[in-house]
């Protein structure tokens, strides 16, 4: 089914136009309607359609006005008008944006009927060329991302170019890379699918708009880190400010088109067909310069120099003692505001390299567990989460990214003080007997003995507080013990299971296996 939406400021066409006709017998099924161009294009930019049927006078943003900005979009969407008035200048601005047909009210529903069967026509011829032309594109970015990333002889780059149609006999190379920053779609199972969409909506239009236009001519393709990459060539270096300067200025078209961040960085100009490598390792390498850069720039090596030579200032020390008092007393709206807060003055520190605020994030973050550790509380089972969160730090680009990571850290910190806050003082004891003498013998008789209570009433105690028996804690506690061992040392699967509390070896196994899902053998392949 090929999708429909609907736009007219009376209620009662749009009803109308539901009820007209079927419109599944014509491959096709109406997915919203709107009374005005400004919320029909906000809904289209989050569920695209194939065909837009569209009143031209509306108040807030005219069918013109829409017609333009959606075709500006989705270059492909196909475009039916309904007026009330025969108004020659209407027709002749629509055919302009290439619509399928001008209809008057009140419609004429055999005139509607063939222009959706011929639309829909015109939609499959449309993707049959589409399908035909597939193989060909993915031909064309494996060649031009084993080009940027070194991976090719000169002799199959210039055959494969002429083959594909690529203009690749330059003497000078400059690479330009775009990261769109797309925010995830409202519902979180479409996540992926959305975030495809709208990358391929902005490549779509990135390499229309280069590729042809002399002035910001150039080779387009996706890289294999979701990046769009514009390869600029020109004959001699004279030309490399032009270019630059009608690169920026189709950026700045391009950010008043799409409601997200687009971030640009450039590599330095290189000579011969090898350059394009160099060039592009140089604008992915300028990418971590955006935490301390503004976002509405292309980002260039002039620029970091820039940065790098202001004169420096010294770099801001968080409150250390705040963040613990806010941390323990649980004020987790004031702790966050102050992390954006110090977080910010940070990023405008004259002088300051992406790497320094990074490093000052992991301070951060290893400050919050030493938390735990000053109140003497046993550590949180979290080694496998902070791993994922210190990645996450390495990796941001943004600074509302790297605030994210932080945000995540101060919450799981928050989250197990909280826990630990409700515990009675008996179950707080069993769990730092456990985790400091895990491979100590451990069962609910001998805490029990310990500890003075009844080792029933422990026991229950313990399961309420904890939501696990003592078996299955102490077990799962031992074996995220064993997991460590296996991956970080060479000693065998019989002496991990002693070292973590397990004198039977069969027993071991299946334990390994109940928690892991894998015996500790095959988990230890995997490393």
């Amino acid at each position: 089914m090929y999708k429909v939406f609907l736009v007219d400021d009376e209620p009662f066409i749009v009803e109308g136009l539901y009820s007209i006709l079927d419109w599944s017998d014509f491959q096709l099924e109406i997915i919203g309607s709107a009374e005005n161009g400004k919320d029909a294009l906000d809904q289209l930019r989050d569920h695209p359609a194939d065909l837009l049927i569209t009143d031209i006078t509306m108040p807030e943003m005219t069918g013109l006005e829409l017609i333009r900005e959606a075709r500006a979009l989705f270059p492909d969407l196909k475009i039916i008008i309904l007026s009330g008035y025969n108004e020659f200048n209407y027709v002749k601005v629509g055919m302009k944006y290439g619509i399928e047909n001008y209809l008057l009210k009140p419609i004429n529903v055999e005139e509607l009927k063939q222009t959706l069967k011929n639309t829909v026509d015109k939609i499959e011829s449309t993707q049959t060329q589409a399908m035909a032309h597939q193989d060909m594109d993915i031909l064309r970015s494996n060649i031009l991302n084993r080009w940027v990333n070194g991976q090719i002889q000169t002799e199959e780059l210039l055959e494969r170019g002429q083959l594909l149609g690529l203009q690749v006999s330059h003497g000078f190379f400059e690479t330009a890379v775009i990261k769109p920053m797309i925010p995830p779609g409202s519902q979180p199972d479409d996540m992926i699918q959305y975030r495809n969409e709208k990358l391929d909506q902005v490549y779509q239009r990135v390499r229309s708009m280069t590729e042809h236009d002399e002035a910001t001519h150039g080779i387009c393709f996706v890289d294999w880190d979701s990046d769009i990459v514009v390869v600029f060539g020109c004959g001699s270096e004279a030309e490399q400010h032009e270019i630059e300067d009608a690169f920026s200025q189709l950026m700045d078209q391009l950010r008043i088109i799409y409601p997200f961040e687009l971030l640009v960085s450039m590599g330095e100009l290189q000579s011969g067909l090898d350059g394009a490598a160099e060039s592009y390792r140089d604008a992915k390498k300028i990418q971590q310069f955006f935490l301390i850069s503004p976002h509405h720039i292309v980002l260039t090596s002039k620029r970091i120099e820039e940065l790098k030579h202001q004169s420096g200032s010294s770099i801001h020390t968080p409150d250390w003692g705040e963040y613990s008092r806010l941390l323990l007393s649980l004020q987790q709206e004031e702790l966050l505001e102050k992390i954006g807060a110090d977080l910010d003055r940070l990023s405008c520190t004259e002088g300051i390299t992406p790497h320094q605020v990074q490093n000052r994030v992991v301070e951060m973050i290893i400050w919050f567990k030493q938390v735990i550790k000053e109140a003497n509380l046993p550590d949180p089972e979290e080694a496998e989460g902070y791993k994922s969160i210190f990645a996450g730090v390495f990796s941001s680009l943004t600074m509302d990214e790297l605030k994210q990571q932080v945000t995540l850290a101060a919450q799981n910190v928050m989250g197990y003080l909280k826990e630990q806050q409700s515990l009675s003082p008996v179950v707080k004891q069993v769990l730092a007997q456990i985790h400091e003498h895990y491979a100590d013998e451990l069962s609910l008789k001998l805490l029990g003995q310990e500890y003075n209570i009844n080792p029933v009433y422990l026991g229950q105690l313990f399961h309420r507080e904890t939501g696990k028996t003592l078996s299955d804690y102490v077990n799962s506690y031992r074996i995220e013990k064993a997991k460590e061992l296996l991956k970080r040392s060479n000693l065998k699967v019989q002496e991990v299971a002693r070292m973590t509390g397990y004198l039977d070896n069969s027993y071991f196994f299946r334990q390994f296996k109940k928690y892991v899902g894998v015996s500790p053998a095959e988990f230890k392949g995997l490393m």
